[in-house]
């Protein structure tokens, strides 16, 4: 219990932090991070698919606890161990990885016919983009690092009816009535192409 306490004020720290940066970002611009194309992948869309339907669309994979209160389920390329999918839950899916598998690294994986190296978000973000191709898609950075392109939004907005009404069953029932939402995508690069796609969507009252 402390422990999810700890990472829900990490995740609403993030949130916070971000909103400084966020006044920065023109209407557009926002509209292009958050889009819900950015956080599809095979079907699976962080912040309405749960853990069971990553293993009933992907299949079993064996699932790993890189954090006490994160699950992570690993899939790889049937015909080749180059290509990832990683999926952080927290409940549900958070965050999801696209990348290379380094030649070094050992991974403990499922493997599904849906992972391969033109996998891509209904956005069409995948390996193998350039930066042209990647700004295409999601318009100028908030923020670069040397080799990453990273886009981030925080935003308020009120709950759903349906959300509202389930909230209302717990004991006791809390009295939010709007939820923070922290969009991020991250596209790393080696040379001119990325080589990785990390997209995280959290939702914190």
């Amino acid at each position: 219990m402390i422990t999810m306490l700890i990472r829900h004020v990490l995740l609403l720290t993030l949130v916070i932090s971000a909103v400084s940066g966020d006044s920065r970002i023109s209407a557009a611009q926002r509209a292009r991070i958050v889009d819900i194309k950015n956080r599809e992948i095979v079907g699976i869309t962080l912040g309405e698919s749960t853990a069971k339907d990553v293993e009933r669309i992907l299949g079993p994979a064996p699932l790993t606890m890189p954090e006490v209160d994160i699950s992570r389920l690993c899939y790889m390329a049937v015909n080749s161990n180059n290509v990832v999918l990683e999926f952080d839950n927290w409940v549900d899916p958070v965050e999801f990885r696209l990348f290379y598998r380094p030649s070094y690294a050992k991974l403990d994986c499922g493997h599904s016919d849906l992972i391969s190296r033109t996998l891509s978000t209904e956005s069409g973000l995948m390996l193998g983009l350039d930066r042209k191709q990647v700004l295409t898609i999601l318009g100028p950075p908030t923020k670069t690092r040397r080799n990453q392109l990273i886009y981030e939004s925080s935003s308020e907005r009120r709950l759903t009816r349906t959300k509202v009404e389930h909230s209302k069953e717990s004991a006791p029932p809390p009295r939010v009535t709007t939820v923070h939402v922290y969009d991020k995508v991250v596209v790393e690069f080696t040379g001119p192409t990325a080589t990785m796609v990390d997209v995280l969507h959290s939702e914190t009252d």
